[in-house]
Formats: structure tokens, sequence, C-alpha cells
């Protein structure tokens, strides 16, 4: 196997989303060929020839405002200073914790102001105070540029990729993609163990996916697409 695998992933890439597109609308006589020339032009020598991809097809946001939030309450009862009730306010009304709370609502999870109260009060929580700041601090130093750079290199020419990526504390200890279609999201465990290498390689691994699925959008959105039975669209 050839060292430069690129080539490789992106034609793949562009046979998934040709097929996605032949799979989801009925063909007529000749449509096939159409749909290949529409995208020949555009599309195959740059997934063969592996032509560079332009920093403004990316639109990449670290919103911290939630682990920020978190920290400066936990950091306040480390210090022996009451919490005021602004304090959580503005937990409670960052981007992060908002949108968050959402996904898990989605999930039919319980996740309720009080509930996170009592998670960031937490005597496990408040003993972690410097560990998590010290690695949100080494987080905001992370290259994400860089990380969405090495992920447009697998997608076809002209993919967008916009997205914000939220490091969050948070009860569950896991990483998800959020809103795929209307407001693409990250969100990410704000975990000591990783370092800032391994924060971009896996945020370079979910924005490939998250352009994977604007490459394929179209698909998607198609009303024979829509007809299909859940099974198919999962």
């Amino acid at each position: 196997m050839p060292k430069n695998k690129g080539p490789y992933i992106r034609i793949l890439t562009m046979m998934f989303c040709i097929l996605c597109l032949l799979y989801s609308q009925p063909l007529k006589q000749g449509s096939a060929a159409g749909l290949l020339s529409t995208y020949e032009e555009d599309f195959w020598s740059s997934l063969i020839y592996g032509q560079p991809q332009v920093s403004s097809n990316l639109n990449i946001q670290f919103v911290t405002d939630e682990a920020d939030a978190v920290l400066s309450i936990l950091q306040k009862i480390k210090a022996g200073i009451i919490v005021d009730e602004a304090a959580w306010d503005r937990l409670f009304a960052t981007e992060g914790y908002i949108r968050l709370k959402k996904r898990e609502a989605g999930m039919k999870r319980p996740f309720g102001d009080e509930e996170f109260r009592k998670f960031v009060l937490s005597p496990e929580l408040l003993a972690k105070t410097d560990a998590l700041a010290e690695t949100l601090a080494k987080w905001k130093g992370a290259d994400m540029k860089a990380a969405a750079v090495r992920a447009l290199a697998y997608l076809p020419a002209g993919t967008m990729i916009r997205a914000k990526i939220y490091p969050v504390i948070k009860p569950k200890t896991n990483s998800f993609v959020f809103e795929l279609e209307t407001d693409p999201a990250i969100f990410l465990y704000l975990n000591p163990e990783m370092n800032a290498t391994q924060l971009e390689n896996t945020v370079a691994h979910e924005l490939h996916h998250i352009g994977l699925a604007a490459a394929c959008l179209p698909v998607y959105e198609s009303e024979e697409y829509k007809k299909k039975p859940p099974e198919v669209r999962a």
C-alpha cells in the first residue's frame, strides 16, 4: 500500500456520495451518466491528484464557555468564596450548556439545572479542579485549524467544514457530535488524560465525519431519501 493514502480515501469518499445519490432517487435513462458527468469536472481530478483545499472552506469555533463557567465556580468553592446565583445563571446561560442540555433532552435523559448543580458541587468534581483547569488551558492552545485542514485532505474538493467544538465538564465521560445537518457541533468531555496532540487527532477524525456529512447532505435532504424506511436512513 502506498504511503500516501489520501487519494485513495478521497476516491472512496466520493464514490460513497455518488452511490448515496444513485440510491436515494429513481433513475431515468441516462441519469446515472449525467450525474457522474456533473461531478466529474469538479471532483474527480482533485480526488485523484489531491488538489489542496483552501482555508476559506473552514469555519471552526472552539467554544469553551461552559467549561470556563464550571471552573469559575469550582475555583471559588476551593478558595472558600461563596458562589452566588449570578455565577449559576452565567453557567446555565452558556451556549455549551444550553446545547448540551438540548442534546440530553433529545436522548430522553434526565438533565436539569438542579441535577447539574449537584454534579458541580460534588466533592469528586471539586477534587479535579486543578487538573481540569490545566487541561482546558492546554486544549485552548491546540491547533484546531490544523486539525480541520487535515480532515479536508480526505474529502472531495470544495467541501465546506463548519463546526463548533465544545470542551465540556459534564457527568457523563463521553464525547459526541450533534446537529450535523443544522449547526454541526462536537462535544468533547474535558479529559485530563487527553493532551493537545490527542485532542487535535480526535477533532480531525470528528471533523472528517462532519465534512463527509456536508458533502453528502443533498442526498439526505432529498424527498425520496426522507421517504425511505428508518432502517435505511439510520
